[in-house]
C-alpha cells in the first residue's frame, strides 16, 4: 500500500510554488472517472503532484478490488471532482491544496460543501489509510475533499 505523511501548512514551499506545474505527473486510473459525472468528460489519469500520485492510485485501485466495477458504475461512484486546479481556497485568500496538485476531489456528489458527507465507508478509508486529511471531518465539513496538507503545526 502506497502512503503519504500529510505535510505541514508551514512546509508547503518545499513542494514549489501555488501553480507550478514541475511537480505534476500523469498517472492511469485504476478504472475511468467521469468529472462531476459528466459522461462526456472522462478521466482515465490522474493529473496532480508526483508526492500523492502512487497513493492516490492506490487507493483507487483498493476500492475498484472492494466494489468492483459494475458496482461503482451503477451508483455513480465514478464521478471525479479533479486534483490540481490554481485556485484559493472557498471563501478565502489562501491558495487551495489543489493549486500544488496536492489534494483530489472524490465522488463530489456525495461530500458537498458545507454538507454532511454521503460517501460510501471504504472510499473515505482507503485514502485515510494512506496518510490522506479528510475534509468531512473539517467545522465546516468538505466530505468529498482529500489533502497531502495539514493544518497542524
Amino acid at each position: 500500500m502506497k502512503k503519504i505523511t500529510p505535510i505541514k501548512r508551514k512546509d508547503i514551499a518545499k513542494y514549489g510554488k501555488s501553480g507550478d506545474t514541475k511537480d505534476m505527473v500523469r498517472t492511469p486510473f485504476p478504472f475511468p472517472l467521469y468529472l462531476d459525472g459528466d459522461p462526456n468528460l472522462i478521466c482515465r489519469n490522474f493529473y496532480g503532484n508526483k508526492y500523492i500520485a502512487p497513493a492516490v492510485i492506490s487507493a483507487f485501485t483498493e476500492i475498484l478490488d472492494i466494489y468492483g466495477l459494475q458496482f461503482i458504475k451503477d451508483n455513480n461512484l465514478d464521478w471525479y471532482g479533479g486534483c490540481y486546479s490554481h485556485r484559493k481556497s472557498r471563501g478565502s485568500d489562501i491558495m487551495s491544496d489543489h493549486a500544488w496538485g496536492l489534494a483530489v476531489d472524490i465522488v463530489p456528489q456525495l461530500g458537498k460543501f458545507k454538507e454532511p458527507s454521503m460517501i460510501p465507508y471504504h472510499y473515505i478509508q482507503a485514502f485515510l489509510n494512506r496518510g490522506f486529511i479528510w475534509g468531512g471531518n473539517w467545522y465546516t465539513p468538505d466530505g468529498m475533499h482529500m489533502s497531502a496538507i495539514c493544518n497542524c503545526i
